[in-house]
């Protein structure tokens, strides 16, 4: 978690500081680029949190809560992006629409850490430390 995390952070920040190099790569017009270069950032504040639900949604397909998992990724890109994008650029319009993704993502994120509290306490917690040099 902590290395994609950390991963993620590094995304956020170049994405932060070269947002017209991004939008350039794409032959964006000037027009493009007044939209695309706050969106970019705004967007970036997504990707330490989708670390977290990302990496939380892995752990419950390997311990075999997929559907968890598939929640997780549906209130992410789907059941809250829809909804907020709608209220956000119906109410304040599309300068601030682009914030529909990080509070989406934050919203997930609540939800994938209830997930993960659930599963600690029904299957982790009380696994006993395996050591493999007792078992060879």
């Amino acid at each position: 978690m902590l290395f994609s995390a950390s991963l993620m952070l590094t995304g956020t920040t170049i994405f932060m500081i070269f947002p017209v190099a991004f939008m350039e790569l794409f032959n964006a017009s000037d027009e493009m680029m007044s939209i695309g270069v706050s969106a970019l950032r705004i967007l970036s504040l997504c990707f330490v949190p989708a670390a977290f639900g990302i990496t939380n949604s892995t752990l419950f397909q390997a311990l075999g809560h997929g559907i968890l998992s598939l929640l997780v990724s549906l209130l992410r890109q789907l059941i809250l992006i829809l909804p907020l994008a709608w209220l956000i650029g119906h109410f304040a319009g599309l300068d601030v629409i682009w914030f529909s993704f990080p509070l989406a993502e934050g919203f997930a994120i609540i939800a994938s850490a209830l997930f993960l509290k659930y599963i600690y306490k029904k299957e982790i917690k009380d696994l006993e430390c395996y050591d493999i040099n007792m078992h060879t």
